[in-house]
């Protein structure tokens, strides 16, 4: 029994990381910019403000990506890529990582 919760439990999260994959951007790039804006590493601070502006952020980038007729994943990447960037580029300023 367990076994089988356990593939059943490994398919779905395979199925949902396998459909909303090409979004991961949203994922890397909101919590830093939250972060940065808040200036603090408190979870408990600013984890409603990173779920409100990671939907916020979703609901834009499919927005555009309707009225652009452009696939979610390029408009996703767009905003997310230079803010990775960004993330690299101060982190070796202060040498750190994050």
């Amino acid at each position: 029994m367990t076994l089988y919760l356990i593939l059943i439990t490994g398919l779905l999260a395979g199925v949902a990381t396998a459909y909303c994959g090409p979004v991961a951007f949203i994922g890397l790039a909101v919590p830093h910019l939250i972060r940065s804006w808040y200036r603090t590493m408190l979870h408990r601070k600013i984890a409603f403000a990173i779920e409100v502006a990671g939907a916020v952020t979703a609901m834009l980038c499919d927005l555009v990506s309707l009225l652009l007729n452009l696939p979610l994943n390029t408009v996703a990447s767009a905003l997310g890529a230079p803010v990775v960037i960004w993330i690299i580029i101060k982190g070796q300023r202060n040498n750190t990582i994050f």
